[in-house]
């Protein structure tokens, strides 16, 4: 059908942001919309790139603190040679990233390594390194950057043994996202009783048929421990499997939770912001402080959660931090008498995150979607 004659004797293709790529005379389909990537932008009208990675809006918390693609100073938005740089690791995946992915790609090296340069990184990455926050807006594509960072990570660091902890209905997502980008790395889902066909065949052999659901999560636990792939847990699970204190099977589930993953991503890191929850508590106890936190509404006006997330990110700032948004929080209440130092905390505040925060606001969003139609 694709080399079908078109009516017209030649067919002219149109994106129609609902079906793809479409031809206007015959209605053939080339691509369909869930495979159109940022490498088809050349089909799209009047996109430009050219906007900075943050307009601001939204609460006001956020809107003072104005973070803009020049505050993360030494990361480049594109690496136009990438020899010699860990865009290595994952050959062809620059090009089909949206510009404020390939620098959040470069961001979150930099911080859980130091470098992007590949002469400069050493078996443990750089002394210093720690966490930090991609703060992009919904629908801008945070797990696909995620999985093109993880993919290369594991090429160099292959025993890094990364922990995905995200709420139970986006665990499935995950999944079914490795396998779209052909990731080729095997994600144990810890929530589900099925197994994803990766597992170490000789513990497989030992369940004999015994499919009680901690048998197959032990099963899951040997697996990624053993090979280079990634786990997938939802915030419940990891809080009841790392919270219980009782010795046996238990014990063991919260040993390794706690003490094997070298790297932690937290999709939607805004669930764990109450100092109060148990799911906030257990994540304080990770012992690695590479954490990479995904989160489209990070910035909310509440100082106190604020100062939760950010310390979840980076714990070794945690007293700097909290005594930052604690005077900060202080000086609003304070009414006109404390804006004056309200807003020199503020510019401090921002100053002090920039390193480890990167902020989309989604203009990518505005560009290249429709908009509202009316259908009869």
């Amino acid at each position: 059908i694709g080399d079908m004659l078109c009516s017209k004797e030649g067919h002219d293709f149109v994106l129609e942001e609902e079906i793809g790529l479409i031809c206007r005379h015959c209605s053939h389909v080339a691509v369909e919309i869930k495979d159109i990537s940022p490498a088809m932008d050349k089909y799209r009208a009047n996109i430009s790139d050219n906007k900075k990675c943050s307009e601001k809006k939204g609460d006001p918390l956020h809107n003072r603190l104005e973070f803009d693609a020049s505050d993360h100073i030494n990361y480049p938005t594109s690496l136009d040679n990438t020899e010699g740089t860990v865009w290595q690791y994952v050959p062809g995946i620059r090009d089909t990233l949206y510009p404020h992915q390939q620098e959040g790609f470069e961001f979150i090296w930099k911080n859980l390594a130091g470098t992007t340069k590949l002469d400069e990184l050493n078996s443990e990455g750089v002394k210093g390194s720690g966490g930090c926050i991609i703060s992009h807006k919904a629908g801008t594509g945070k797990t696909r950057l995620t999985i093109v960072f993880l993919q290369s990570y594991l090429e160099r660091f292959p025993d890094s043994h990364p922990v995905v902890i995200a709420p139970a209905t986006l665990m499935r997502t995950w999944e079914e996202e490795c396998r779209k980008w052909n990731a080729d790395i095997p994600f144990f889902n810890l929530n589900s009783r099925q197994l994803s066909g990766y597992e170490d065949a000789a513990a497989v052999s030992l369940l004999n048929g015994n499919r009680q659901h901690d048998s197959v999560r032990m099963l899951k636990l040997y697996s990624w421990r053993k090979k280079k792939s990634i786990l997938g847990v939802s915030y419940p699970l990891y809080e009841k499997l790392v919270a219980n204190k009782k010795a046996g099977k238990m014990q063991v589930f919260r040993r390794m939770l706690l003490k094997l993953p070298g790297l932690l991503v937290l999709d939607e890191g805004h669930t764990p912001r109450n100092q109060n929850s148990l799911i906030w508590k257990v994540l304080t106890e990770v012992r690695t402080e590479k954490r990479i936190i995904l989160s489209g509404t990070l910035f909310q006006n509440n100082f106190k959660e604020l100062s939760n997330v950010l310390c979840l990110a980076r714990p070794a700032l945690k007293d700097t931090l909290s005594s930052m948004l604690q005077e900060l929080s202080k000086r609003s209440q304070e009414g006109e008498h404390g804006r004056v130092n309200e807003e020199i905390g503020i510019v401090d505040l921002k100053v002090k995150i920039a390193p480890f925060v990167h902020v989309h606001e989604g203009n990518i969003l505005e560009e290249s979607l429709p908009g509202l139609k009316d259908c009869v």
